[in-house]
């Protein structure tokens, strides 16, 4: 359940630029915007009370529309962005490109798997080592038509599908 809240100083603000009124607002549409703020609120206890039997289990989202654009924008998007995106990693797709650009222009964190495990064997880690311990060769199928795919980057060698 969301809920959007804003200082009446805020809300009167965008009411007169909406309205392209430069001067103090009549009294009976600040006695209007008041009514529906008050209404408003009178809803929102409503629809607390309706939701009464589960409003634990709601997850209750306030909103506070009183600020910047941006501020709001990147407040919505801590909301409800993916905190964890998983992506199968094919060779037949160029995944790391791809996901390289996405993680550039939202800047997210990718981390590839396979490089990671082939990091952390060449440089002898303790995890490395225990990860050299635990291959355990498995086949992989590409499918027919990418059997002849080139592997530079020794993908197939460093997969999560060989380790324990």
């Amino acid at each position: 359940m969301i809920t959007c809240t804003a200082a009446a100083s805020e809300i009167e603000a965008r009411y007169k630029e909406k309205n392209e009124i430069a001067d103090e607002l009549p009294e009976e549409e600040k006695n209007s915007l008041a009514e529906k703020g008050a209404q408003a609120v009178e809803d929102a206890a409503r629809l607390r009370t309706c939701w009464s039997d589960v409003i634990n289990r709601v997850k209750q989202i306030p909103l506070d529309t009183g600020v910047s654009k941006e501020s709001l924008v990147a407040d919505i998007r801590s909301q409800f962005s993916a905190k964890v995106i998983l992506v199968n990693h094919e060779k037949r797709i160029g995944v790391d490109t791809a996901c390289s650009n996405l993680a550039i222009k939202f800047n997210m964190l990718y981390m590839s798997v396979y490089q990671l495990i082939k990091n952390e064997i060449c440089a002898e880690t303790e995890l490395g080592r225990a990860l050299g311990q635990s291959k355990r060769e498995k086949a992989m199928d590409f499918g027919g038509a990418n059997a002849d795919l080139e592997d530079p980057f020794c993908e197939a060698d460093y997969s999560a599908v060989h380790y324990d």
